[in-house]
C-alpha cells in the first residue's frame, strides 16, 4: 500500500487491515516452506506496510501518554538509565548501605 491510502484509512480499518496483512504473511511463511515463492519481496513489502499501519494507529491512539523513564541517582547528579525493576532496587539498597 502507498503511504497516502494508508494515511486515509480509520482507526478500524487500519486494524482490519493489519489482521488482515498479518494473516497473509503467515499464510506466505506457510506456502514458503512447502515451495519457493514467485515473489519474495511480497513477505517484505507486506511487513513493512505493517510497520507503517501501525505506527499511524500508534500516533493516532497513544496508548500510554507522558511515559517518564526510570532514573537512579548517582551522587548529587541524577542520571536516566533504563534498567529492571530489580536492578534498580539492588542499587538502592547498595547505596542506601553506603550512607
Amino acid at each position: 500500500m502507498k503511504k497516502y491510502e494508508i494515511a486515509a484509512l480509520n482507526e478500524s480499518e487500519l486494524q482490519k487491515q493489519i489482521a488482515d496483512s498479518q494473516q497473509r504473511i503467515a499464510d506466505l511463511k506457510f506456502n514458503k516452506a512447502i515451495e519457493p515463492l514467485q515473489n519474495p519481496m511480497i513477505l517484505r513489502n507486506l511487513r513493512k506496510d505493517v510497520a507503517r499501519m501501525s505506527t499511524l494507529l500508534n500516533t493516532k491512539n497513544p496508548k500510554v501518554k507522558g511515559r517518564k523513564s526510570k532514573g537512579i541517582k548517582t551522587g548529587s547528579m541524577e542520571t536516566t538509565v533504563k534498567i529492571s525493576p530489580a536492578k534498580a532496587a539492588k542499587a538502592a539498597k547498595k547505596a542506601a548501605e553506603k550512607k
